[in-house]
């Protein structure tokens, strides 16, 4: 497996030496209006004919320490014995997205898949059932991972890409076979939940109603105060603590995707069930930057030193840098310092992080964490 990185802006970018690659795969990460004005599929059909371009639009992207929001983040995929299959869904206001899930699955399968990467659109969608439905009918051994697209925090439009397709409700699925890739992965956020905990008294999928009785929206409202005025993009500095009550670890992260004003309802990124148990969460710096180590460690057990990764994919929450401040590129130094040099650290800031971890190695969704997966061809 080789790995190659470009940062993007104009076709000069593009060095010889990544043109030699010759890559199988390409995932581009970028803002949602810079995707579309870069003619970018064009310019890489010419240099990478054999390509295929995928990804979703992000607030911001990430390679080693580095962010950026301004612009395209390519990482180049040269496979030496791993084959690639991409399937893509269009969403709408009918759609059953467990079946969708389903659907993605069947036309995934095959002998040998490996991995599933995932990148779906960040508004209106209800990703946890779609990844219900996909992990229930792929093969057991099958890891998914990947994030739900972004577009810096004005939850407008967002955008997921495969070549010239380009889906503003969807998502991408791409199935990786091959019994000579490794991946690892880890997932964790370093929030902390607050105040007291709460019943969900009303709820449909993702959308809740309400929380101890009222109306879901006026519970962020007292809670966020001057900030609420800056809903959904304030509401990310508030996650919701989904509490297992029977598995403490098993619990889930969920942040609000949007808001409908006139019947007090938040929408969230996945299912939270009625009866749920619930906190308020908020971050800092300190604890952020540890949540990061923790995901790097958790990442790192799953190899154990045998090898080192040549990609590591970070999805991270797009609230976190809200918090982070000038302390941003602190979080990145832990999982570059900790997975190693060796392979590339790149990724995006979503509205939602895909991966495995060590209580479901099939697959979780969270929000405002750091997912991270590594690949590695063991030849």
């Amino acid at each position: 497996m080789k790995v190659s990185h470009i940062h993007y802006a104009s076709p000069d970018d593009i060095k010889q030496s990544a043109t030699s690659l010759r890559p199988q795969l390409i995932l581009c990460f970028a803002p949602a209006t810079l995707y579309a004005s870069l003619n970018l599929t064009e310019e890489l059909n010419k240099h990478f004919p054999d390509a295929q371009i995928i990804g979703c639009s992000a607030a911001g992207t990430i390679r080693g320490t580095q962010v950026d929001d301004s612009r395209a983040s390519l990482t180049l995929l040269h496979f030496e014995e791993t084959e690639v299959n991409i399937v893509s869904k269009t969403f709408n206001n009918k759609t059953h997205y467990h079946d969708t899930g389903t659907h993605l699955a069947h036309e995934l399968r095959g002998l040998g898949l490996k991995h599933v990467f995932l990148f779906t659109s960040g508004l209106q969608s209800n990703t946890s059932a779609l990844l219900d439905g996909l992990s229930s009918s792929l093969p057991r051994q099958a890891t998914i991972s990947g994030g739900v697209a972004a577009d810096n925090h004005n939850f407008e439009e967002t955008l997921c890409w495969h070549n010239e397709l380009i889906l503003e409700q969807g998502c991408i699925a791409i199935g990786l076979y091959s019994e000579s890739l490794e991946v690892g992965y880890g997932s964790f956020s370093g929030y902390d939940r607050f105040g007291c905990q709460r019943t969900i008294t009303k709820s449909k999928a993702n959308t809740v109603y309400e929380i101890d009785g009222q109306p879901a929206l006026s519970l962020y409202q007292r809670y966020l105060g001057d900030y609420a005025v800056e809903m959904p993009s304030s509401a990310q500095l508030q996650p919701l603590y989904l509490l297992n009550q029977s598995d403490n670890e098993k619990s889930l992260v969920r942040s609000i995707s949007g808001f409908d004003a006139a019947s007090g309802a938040l929408f969230f990124h996945g299912d939270v069930a009625e009866g749920s148990q619930v906190y308020l969460m908020k971050g800092n710096a300190d604890g952020l930057i540890e949540g990061a180590l923790i995901s790097a460690l958790l990442a790192k057990e799953t190899f154990r030193d045998r090898y080192e990764p040549e990609l590591t994919l970070c999805i991270a929450g797009a609230g976190r840098p809200m918090i982070l401040g000038s302390r941003e590129e602190d979080e990145l130094e832990k999982i570059s310092d900790n997975i190693g040099n060796h392979g590339y650290v790149v990724g995006f800031y979503g509205y939602g992080e895909i991966g495995p971890n060590r209580h479901d190695p099939g697959h979780s969704l969270n929000n405002q964490s750091i997912a991270i997966t590594t690949l590695t061809e063991l030849i």
